[in-house]
């Protein structure tokens, strides 16, 4: 609402966008080298999600991929690497927030499917229809409950946004893990509100 409102200036909106930027990409330098790359990594794919010429929100696959990689893969290994694991055993470990987060971001866009389709946007769900972006949204569940192990007792603890997508999703990797998982255990649910900065 800041621009719309006239609340600030287009020009003062690029200068803050620019100064969060590189605050956010000091800081996680100063977290170490890797983590600071993977933020870098991930900021090149925000601009390329949402920026001309690349516009990747506008293209079903990239948009699927820049999200599933960016808050699935990239935030995912930051915290497991920032916590004191390594890199090569943090990939792995990240397959299923991959899957997770495709999951809910293909399903965010069933809803708007009406509103996205009468004004032209192209989304998952526009692209595929609502049959075929709803099959899409089941398969990467489902693919996330097969990353876990099929044996031993695995324990694992969610955390989103409190919102229907948010506990939309943990509801889609519940019912996928007790079909083919059974042995992952859903030990503890986290919803945190959508304001919510300090975790």
């Amino acid at each position: 609402f800041f621009l719309p409102d006239n609340i600030i200036s287009p020009k003062a909106a690029r200068i803050a966008a620019a100064i969060s930027c590189l605050v956010t990409l000091v800081g996680a330098f100063a977290l170490g080298t890797l983590i600071g790359i993977l933020f870098l990594i991930g900021l090149v794919l925000g601009y390329a999600y949402s920026a001309r010429p690349f516009n990747w929100k506008a293209r079903p696959l990239a948009s699927f991929l820049s999200n599933a990689i960016a808050h699935g893969i990239l935030l995912f290994i930051a915290g497991f690497v920032a916590g004191g694991g390594e890199l090569a055993r943090g990939i792995p470990y990240s397959i299923p927030y991959f899957f997770a987060v495709g999951a809910v971001f293909i399903g965010t866009t069933i809803p708007d499917y009406d509103g996205d389709k009468i004004t032209g946007k192209i989304t998952p769900a526009v692209s595929l229809g609502l049959r075929a972006a709803s099959i899409c949204m089941a398969i990467c569940a489902y693919a996330a409950a097969a990353s876990f192990p099929k044996t031993g007792e695995v324990s694992v603890a969610t955390l989103a946004q409190d919102y229907a997508f948010g506990r939309d999703g943990i509801a889609a990797l519940k019912a996928a893990l007790a079909a083919i998982r059974p042995n992952v255990k859903v030990v503890s649910e986290e919803y945190a509100p959508q304001t919510t900065t300090d975790f």
